[in-house]
């Protein structure tokens, strides 16, 4: 398989975690989401709550602050920024060993000069992913509490996503397929992807 790197930016509650793991095991392939934030706090040599505290964030206003010395500007990055820094030569090195399933972490666009990556971008109505996340949840919230949670963590992601690359979250351009699990579901969703993979190289857009 010549294309043996995924990565799959999600919506919320979706299902990209499952996808992203199911396809990797199906594939053989390194799954690599929460371990991410393992492997960044060991290249900064921090503990992982720093980490995972900053993770697909955005920095404040007043967040990087600024040195003078000698007539000279010196713009000290933000921790929301050095995590960033951090995952993305994690993630480039993931690629470079190849056979893996990235999620999140901007990974389609840190790796855009390679030709050898499928991006994936998984997305639902926001009703059926409250739905999802009420039967998956191990505490008991209503749906509005659930409903502004998505709400929440889809304007983080869109932010950090937008603000790191210049791009436009979720656009369909970005990816080379978008998937509505609520109405494909997780497998079916993988087995998309799997033939999508298996028929990369196929001549383009001339008529068979």
């Amino acid at each position: 398989m010549k294309h043996n790197i995924i990565t799959i930016g999600r919506e919320f509650g979706s299902g990209g975690h499952e996808i992203g793991a199911r396809l990797a095991k199906r594939l053989g392939m390194k799954f690599c989401d929460k371990e991410l934030i393992t492997m960044a706090a060991e290249k900064m040599g921090c503990c992982e709550n720093f980490v995972e505290h900053n993770n697909e964030k955005t920095p404040g206003i007043f967040a990087r602050s600024v040195s003078f010395s000698r007539g000279t500007t010196y713009a000290q990055l933000s921790p929301e920024d050095n995590v960033y820094v951090c995952q993305s030569l994690v993630v480039r090195e993931l690629a470079e060993e190849g056979n893996c399933v990235i999620v999140g972490r901007c990974a389609d666009y840190i790796l855009r000069e390679r030709d050898d990556v499928v991006n994936i971008f998984v997305h639902a109505p926001i009703e059926d992913r409250v739905s999802r996340k009420m039967l998956l949840s191990e505490t008991e919230k209503s749906a509005a509490t659930i409903k502004k949670e998505i709400i929440a963590a889809d304007k983080r992601r869109e932010k950090y996503y937008n603000f790191y690359t210049g791009c436009r979250w979720g656009d369909s351009r970005n990816y080379h397929i978008c998937i509505n699990t609520a109405r494909i579901g997780i497998d079916n969703a993988v087995d998309v992807i799997v033939d999508y993979i298996e028929k990369y190289s196929a001549t383009g857009i001339l008529p068979d």
